[in-house]
């Protein structure tokens, strides 16, 4: 670098070897430090109050704990008072029920008792339509006198939710039963009575059946048919209709289940005389409802039940054979009465030597041909090697 004067730097001559100077810099690079090192700095009040705030915190929770406690405590002490007293309200709430039940039953009891003088001026009325009213009934009946109440009854429900009431009262029944009964009661028996020349009349297409109450179970076995081998959708009247040929039909009747209302598969055909039970005992295998039924003599069968001596199932009594041999034997001992005893004592031995096999030998009944008594041959036994050499050896010194 030359030398350069004031007026020369003023001039700009000389000016880049000037400007050269404070142009040129040299920047050193920042020193990178790693601060994750570096502890961090809290201070001691910091440090103080959190560890104070910690320990609040532990004894809260202990409070907190300690209060839960007697509050189970409290509270298992009121559950068992509780339960206490709900024991005892549960047993006379239990005894209160069993009084209701018992109210209820005997009520039902005494309600189900038929009063034999309200029996006696009622009328049962079958094979109604199923949209008759009760309205419409007392109308029809009251031609022959004063009606004090009728009873539906013989309702097919629609499902099995549905009770028969409710279904009377909704008009809502299942859809293949077409008919309904019913009880009318009258003022008097001798209008009852009078009520019972409408059977065989026709309401809306059905052939009512009418008759007493009493009687309607009771009927005469010699002029009735049993039907079997019936649709469960068959009605009265298809009935009527396929024995309408035999002669006049007082009634018919098909058992149907107290439950749904629906028929069982068989019934019976009451006739007015016995002949017209023979023209129908002909008609055997004719198709009702698209079956063929079988057609026989009405039998009254007495009720089966399970005690003893009284009437089991089929009409036999259980006991009769039983009855049958205690005769016989009393007979047997009023005969042993008049035998001497040395006939007895050889009565008894010999049949105790029968059953010992003394008296005599007793053939053997065959077996697949060939008697068990014959005599079998003897089997000869198989020897070992070792027995056959012994045998051996002693024939040896034997001989």
């Amino acid at each position: 670098m030359t030398g350069f004067s004031i007026g020369d730097f003023i001039s700009g001559e000389k000016k880049g070897e000037l400007s050269d100077l404070f142009s040129h810099k040299n920047d050193k690079a920042e020193p990178q430090y790693d601060y994750s090192v570096i502890p961090k700095r809290v201070s001691k009040r910091k440090q103080e109050d959190e560890d104070e705030d910690d320990e609040r915190k532990v004894v809260q929770k202990k409070k907190k704990k300690k209060d839960k406690k007697k509050q189970m405590k409290g509270e298992l002490g009121k559950s068992d008072q509780q339960k206490k007293n709900g024991q005892s309200a549960t047993a006379t709430n239990l005894e209160e029920k069993k009084e209701d039940k018992s109210k209820i039953l005997k009520n039902k009891e005494e309600n189900n008792k038929l009063d034999p003088l309200k029996e006696k001026r009622t009328v049962f009325v079958g094979n109604l339509p199923v949209s008759m009213k009760e309205k419409e009934l007392k109308k029809m009946f009251s031609q022959f006198g004063s009606v004090e109440c009728i009873r539906f009854r013989s309702a097919a429900r629609p499902d099995l939710k549905t009770t028969k009431k409710v279904a009377v009262i909704k008009q809502t029944f299942h859809e293949e039963r077409k008919n309904i009964n019913a009880y009318i009661r009258f003022s008097t028996e001798d209008e009852a009575k009078k009520s019972c020349s409408f059977n065989g009349s026709e309401v809306d297409g059905h052939a009512v059946r009418v008759d007493m109450s009493l009687n309607s179970k009771s009927h005469e076995q010699n002029k009735a048919i049993f039907l079997g081998n019936l649709d469960f959708r068959t009605h009265e009247d298809d009935v009527r209709t396929a024995f309408k040929s035999c002669g006049e039909i007082l009634d018919v009747r098909l058992v149907r289940d107290s439950s749904t209302g629906i028929g069982k598969g068989f019934g019976y055909v009451n006739f007015a005389s016995k002949d017209s039970v023979e023209t129908a005992m002909k008609l055997d295998g004719t198709e009702v409802c698209g079956r063929k039924v079988r057609v026989s003599r009405s039998h009254r069968k007495p009720k089966a039940t399970s005690q003893g001596g009284q009437v089991m199932k089929g009409g036999h009594k259980q006991n009769n054979h039983k009855n049958r041999n205690n005769n016989k034997n009393r007979n047997n001992n009023r005969d042993l009465k008049n035998v001497s005893f040395n006939q007895k004592f050889e009565d008894k031995k010999s049949k105790f030597l029968k059953k010992k096999g003394k008296e005599g030998k007793v053939e053997a009944k065959p077996f697949q041909g060939v008697t068990t008594t014959e005599s079998k041959p003897d089997r000869k036994v198989k020897l070992n090697k070792q027995e056959l050499k012994k045998k051996y050896i002693a024939k040896k010194l034997m001989g």
